[in-house]
């Protein structure tokens, strides 16, 4: 089953390339006032805060939505905010893209040592129909940063055991750019709650 999802998701991310090539960044490219994307809003308050650091949830002139992000997260859109709108996307969407297969790859090695066989095959049959599914798509097309949020909370559970220093940053980072990792925190908790318990246990046994 999940190879047949697989070929379908060969053909679908076929046209959603051509699509998010053609209809949104080549657009863009050519003319940065050709579509208004979420992206669009973020790259505008980036630079009005590059002028103005109080300007940050101003609405511009041309522009029906603001910055909708907690104000760490301008950060990330100032360094783009220095390149032209279209290949400020562009390089922000192969970004988008990357921190997807990052975070299906981590999640992946993380079942592994849970003890779920996953092979080379069913690895990259996952990623296929990740990269094509569509919420990637529309975050894609929008310039959202939820692949950038998932692979900080990917980051944080499977770290979480081993490099705690680490995976706080990442959660941190998280919370920087969307309020939603906050969710993880109970996965910490759940965490710290058996780890608790297991040295309570074995100070009992000594």
């Amino acid at each position: 089953m999940l190879w047949i999802l697989a070929g379908v998701s060969i053909a679908l991310l076929i046209y959603e390339a051509g699509t998010l090539i053609t209809a949104v960044l080549l657009p863009l490219v050519n003319n940065p006032n050709a579509i208004q994307t979420d992206f669009h809003y973020y790259y505008d308050a980036a630079v009005r805060f590059r002028a103005d650091a109080g300007r940050l949830y101003q609405l511009s002139d041309n522009a029906i939505a603001g910055f909708a992000y907690p104000p760490p997260a301008i950060l990330a859109f100032v360094g783009l905010s220095y390149l032209p709108l279209g290949a400020s996307l562009t390089l922000f969407t192969a970004g988008s893209y990357a921190a997807l297969l990052t975070a299906v790859l981590a999640w992946c090695g993380h079942l592994r040592k849970q003890g779920l066989t996953i092979d080379g095959r069913m690895q990259g049959a996952v990623c296929v129909v990740a990269v094509a599914s569509g919420p990637m798509y529309m975050n894609a097309i929008f310039g959202q940063v939820n692949a950038f949020v998932l692979a900080c909370s990917v980051g944080f559970i499977t770290l979480l055991a081993t490099r705690q220093v680490a995976a706080g940053a990442l959660l941190a980072a998280g919370f920087w750019l969307k309020i939603y990792p906050v969710l993880t925190a109970v996965v910490g908790l759940w965490n710290c709650s058996k780890c608790h318990s297991t040295i309570c246990e074995n100070n009992l046994i000594v």
